[in-house]
């Protein structure tokens, strides 16, 4: 290898970097952008069904869900994995449970006072639907947890296979066995 061939080696090493950081960096902005329109065509869907239906804008369940939305969307691009990690380690189990507990009582209040069934059941939905939008964009946008899932993923389609395999071979002593 000449000298000339080194330095092309080394530039074209360092663009393919450059193009990789460029690509994820652009990867992040679209997921960010991607999750903000899923949970604003939630927020209009309560919105029109809360319209639609007769429920209140001021009812505590819409204005509880709409402002949690709203903080979803304003916090779409600090909702990564590690950060919820972060949060589980270092806030007290305790304080978290509590917390929660108020939340869900509070919820569930305001859940009741809609009266009827149905809206209860939709709005309830669109919770979940919002909730697992940001669910799933955490699970899926932090890289080395896609690489630390896929890693399980091929574990354990190999640990299969080779289970089987061993499984098939045992068979066929035993069949081999019952012959003599």
């Amino acid at each position: 290898m000449t000298l000339a061939d080194g330095v092309a080696n080394v530039l074209l090493t360092g663009f393919y970097v450059a193009l990789l950081a460029l690509l994820l960096v652009l990867w992040r902005r679209y997921r960010i952008d991607a999750l903000r329109y899923r949970l604003f065509v939630l927020r209009d869907e309560l919105f029109d069904y809360a319209l639609e239906n007769d429920v209140s804008f001021q009812a505590p369940a819409y204005v509880m869900l709409r402002r949690s939305i709203n903080c979803m969307l304003r916090f779409a691009h600090k909702m990564v994995f590690t950060r919820f990690l972060l949060l589980l380690a270092t806030s007290s189990r305790f304080e978290r449970m509590g917390m929660i507990e108020e939340f869900d009582r509070q919820w569930q209040d305001a859940l009741d006072q809609l009266g009827h069934e149905e809206h209860r059941k939709r709005i309830e939905d669109l919770r979940e639907r919002a909730l697992l939008e940001v669910s799933k964009h955490m699970a899926l946008g932090s890289i080395p947890w896609i690489l630390i899932l896929s890693n399980i993923a091929l574990l354990n389609h190999l640990w299969q296979r080779c289970r089987q395999s061993l499984l098939r071979k045992a068979s066929i002593v035993e069949i081999e066995a019952a012959k003599h």
